[in-house]
C-alpha cells in the first residue's frame, strides 16, 4: 500500500482530521514522523533518517516551522518569549517537548536552555542557518527522492510565499473576533489548542475554508504522475 509520510511539528502531527483526510483521498497508509514542538532542524534530521524508506509511488508532506525553535539531547525547545525586562536584560519563558513531570528534570533543562538564549542565541545568524537547510530540504532531499509527490508547505512563520498554517487560523480567529489583530499569542495558542491545531470541530465554516484555500495548493503537488518533475518549493 502506498504510504503518506509525514514531517513536521503539531500542526501535521496526528494523522486524524486533515491528514486522515488526504491519506484516504490518496489511498495511503500514514508514516508520521511530525513531532509536536519540533523545529526545522529535527524535521531535517528526520527526513536524512527515513529518505531512503520511501517509496516512488509514496507522498511525502513536509511542514516547515519557526526558525527559532531548537532540539538539543532529543529535546524540543519552542521559546515563545524573548522579551526584554524594566532592566533591559532578555526574560525568556519557553515550553519543551517531551514533557517530563519531574520537577528536577523541568528546572535544569529549561534553565540550560534560557542561559544559551540569553547568552548566546543570535538571532540573526539562526535565521542564516535556517535558511541554508530549508533550501537544502528543498533543494537537495526532496529532489533526491524517488517519489514526485513531495509537498513543503509552511506550518509557523513565514519563510515561504504562501500562507502558513498558523497564518491562516490567526485570521480565521481574528475575524471570528476572537483574538485581537496585534497578535493576541497566549489566547491564540489557547484557541489553536486541539489535534494538528484544527478549528473545524468548533467552528463549522472553518473546514470549509481551510479546504477552499489549501486544496488546490495540495492538489497541485499531490498527483498521479508517471513522469519524474522536480519538486516545487511553495
Amino acid at each position: 500500500m502506498r504510504k503518506l509520510w509525514v514531517f513536521g511539528d503539531s500542526f501535521m502531527a496526528w494523522n486524524k482530521n486533515w491528514v486522515g483526510w488526504l491519506a484516504k483521498k490518496y489511498g495511503c497508509r500514514v508514516h508520521m514522523h511530525a513531532v509536536a514542538g519540533s523545529s526545522i532542524d529535527f524535521t531535517y534530521l528526520e527526513l536524512l533518517r527515513w529518505e531512503h524508506k520511501i517509496d516512488s509511488r509514496d507522498y511525502v508532506l513536509i511542514g516547515i516551522t519557526s526558525e527559532h525553535r531548537h532540539y538539543f539531547s532529543g529535546i524540543h525547545f519552542v521559546p515563545n518569549y524573548l522579551v526584554l525586562d524594566g532592566d533591559g536584560k532578555k526574560e525568556v519563558r519557553v515550553p519543551h517537548y517531551p514533557r517530563k513531570n519531574e520537577p528536577l528534570y523541568n528546572q535544569v533543562k529549561t534553565d540550560a536552555y534560557v542561559s544559551y538564549v540569553k547568552e548566546l542565541y543570535n538571532i540573526e545568524h539562526r535565521e542564516k542557518l535556517v535558511r541554508a537547510t530549508i533550501y537544502y530540504i528543498t533543494n537537495v532531499i526532496s529532489k533526491r527522492l524517488l517519489t514526485d509527490n513531495v509537498l513543503i508547505i509552511p506550518t509557523v512563520g513565514r519563510q515561504m510565499n504562501i500562507k502558513s498554517f498558523w497564518q491562516f487560523n490567526e485570521e480565521f480567529l481574528i475575524k471570528k473576533n476572537l483574538i485581537r489583530p496585534e497578535l493576541d499569542l497566549e489566547k491564540a495558542i489557547e484557541l489553536m489548542d486541539t489535534p494538528n491545531h484544527w478549528l473545524g470541530d468548533i467552528h463549522e465554516d472553518y473546514e470549509k475554508e481551510w479546504h477552499q484555500f489549501y486544496d488546490p495548493i495540495i492538489d497541485k503537488y499531490f498527483t498521479s504522475t508517471t513522469e519524474r518533475t522536480k519538486p516545487t518549493l511553495i
